[in-house]
């Protein structure tokens, strides 16, 4: 059936199009173009296309699809993948289409992206408009604004997208892999913040001891305020040797919070003393009980002497 708003939608962008009632569907072929701009080449969704099949052989009728012509003279989707895989699984021989005159390419794929934003089709996600704006502003030269207008998303997300695709193509370049625990922005932001070979040594550093996205974004603004070239290099060697002890205990794959051992040992004296302070009389022991309850205050006194030495550094 026609579809009023897909056909206002065209005319908005100035394409102009043809209805056909019937369309033979052994016409149309799905390339791999098409798929990856509509779809950001993920799998088709089989639960959508078992809905469609049910409700064409129940008798429903979709919205027309979209296409456009190629050059072998067969036709490319634009709009309808789903629907069309629909019709081909109940053995339909036509289908109606909206037939678009144009083969600009770029035109082609502009409509790929941003009809479904339109039409009662699949909906696109909030992440996949967001890849579809990023790739229209890196592949078509959309401004980025622009592009998200397009796609309905808001701007800043569009910008935060494309700075780290800007940090993993260096990363890319490098050889270096992304490191998946750490945030996009803070891959950015360490990006922003100096040269490649900065940027490069701080992802290892980060890697390495698995840093939290926030102290990454720490060291980026410790590296951009430097002044030279040299200070910079020196901040990067400061957080590597702060870590170098982060990146022991997480070499098996553990990550140890530093404090952890410290609370720990705070709650532990703690509950000793109160229970000292409480304990009035000695319940019955043995003479073996009592050896063994000497020799642990021995041992605890020997740390306690030790971790006092050390947190007295600090009084």
């Amino acid at each position: 059936m026609r579809d009023l708003v897909l056909e206002d939608f065209l005319k908005q962008q100035g394409h102009e199009f043809e209805y056909l009632k019937e369309m033979p569907l052994d016409g149309i072929q799905v390339e791999n173009a098409a798929r990856e701009n509509i779809r950001l080449d993920q799998p088709m969704n089989d639960a959508t296309v078992n809905r469609y099949t049910l409700a064409v052989e129940q008798g429903a009728h979709f919205p027309a699809l979209l296409l456009y012509r190629l050059k072998n003279g067969a036709f490319g989707v634009v709009n309808g993948l789903h629907r069309y895989v629909a019709y081909k699984a109940c053995k339909l021989e036509v289908a109606d289409a909206y037939v678009l005159h144009t083969q600009d390419p770029r035109a082609i794929e502009l409509l790929q992206r941003t009809t479904n934003t339109v039409t009662t089709g699949e909906p696109p996600s909030e992440e996949e408009r967001v890849e579809h704006a990023v790739r229209l502003t890196i592949g078509l030269n959309y401004k980025p604004v622009d592009a998200a207008a397009l796609m309905q998303v808001r701007p800043d997300r569009v910008w935060s997208r494309i700075a780290f695709e800007k940090a993993a193509g260096v990363l890319a370049k490098h050889k270096v892999q992304v490191p998946t625990r750490i945030s996009q922005t803070a891959i950015s932001r360490m990006h922003a913040a100096s040269r490649e070979p900065h940027f490069i040594k701080m992802v290892k550093v980060a890697a390495s001891a698995r840093l939290s996205s926030d102290r990454c974004m720490k060291m980026a603004d410790d590296v951009k305020r430097a002044p030279s070239d040299a200070v910079a290099i020196k901040i990067i060697h400061q957080w590597e040797a702060t870590v170098s002890d982060e990146r022991v205990r997480t070499a098996g794959g553990r990550v140890t919070d530093p404090a952890r051992a410290y609370i720990k040992l705070m709650r532990t004296l703690t509950k000793t003393w109160e229970d000292l302070r409480s304990l009035k009389n000695f319940p019955s022991i043995t003479s073996r009980d009592g050896e063994r309850a000497v020799t642990l205050i021995e041992n605890v006194r020997k740390e306690l002497d030790t971790c006092e030495g050390r947190f007295r550094k600090f009084v």
